[in-house]
């Protein structure tokens, strides 16, 4: 009953703050260079051993299975990157956003929606989702990883998901799926923060392993 008051009020402050007037939004180009930048520093800092990374993010999708803490184990990698309703609610009861920030972060998502990461600004090797498919399609999957290795010095590689803005655009969501071999790999969710120029995680989930 508590949790179904606390829905309810959800709705309520999102109905009475939906009139207010809204604050500026940066334009694509600045997001998506946001985006790439944020990339570039998780691959330096974060996942430093990655030789290669998908140009193309992975799309996202409204509703569907999402990892709970609850969970004994970590699910494998999932087809799509689905986000729930539910889940944006979580991060507001959390105090991670506010109300509004969770109804516009849900119907920010747009399906198919892909975005070009910038390689100017990326400092690794970068592969298209369509190379990146043929390889593992045309041979076994360990020779795939073989055939990384020798070519880009490292068996390892990352995909990272559409982001999520909030309406002020200091605040973003974003999957990042880590493999690192035939049998070895993890899926993260991380929510950052802009302050001051500079965007640090400010909250992290994982959603499978392998």
């Amino acid at each position: 009953m508590k949790k179904l008051g606390s829905l309810v009020l959800f709705f309520l402050v999102l109905i009475s703050l939906s009139c207010k007037e809204k604050p500026k939004q940066l334009d694509d180009n600045e997001s998506h260079f946001d985006l790439s930048v944020i990339i570039d520093q998780l691959l330096r800092f974060r996942f430093e051993e990655v030789a290669l990374l998908q140009i193309e993010t992975m799309p996202i999708y409204q509703d569907s299975y999402w990892y709970n803490d609850s969970l004994e184990e970590i699910p494998p990698p999932p087809l799509t990157i689905n986000y729930s309703r539910s889940f944006f609610y979580t991060m507001y009861e959390q105090n991670l956003i506010d109300s509004l920030e969770a109804h516009y972060m849900y119907n920010e998502i747009k399906g198919k929606n892909i975005i070009r990461l910038d390689t100017t600004i990326i400092d690794i090797a970068c592969i298209s989702q369509f190379e990146l498919d043929s390889l593992f399609e045309k041979q076994d999957i360990s020779d795939s990883y073989d055939s990384i290795e020798k070519k880009y010095g490292a068996s390892r590689f990352l995909k990272v998901s559409t982001p999520i803005f909030n309406e002020n655009k200091d605040k973003l969501l974003i999957s990042i799926d880590y493999y690192c071999g035939p049998l070895c790999g993890q899926g993260y969710v991380l929510l950052l923060e802009k302050k001051n120029g500079d965007w640090a995680v400010i909250k992290e989930w994982g959603t499978w392993e392998s």
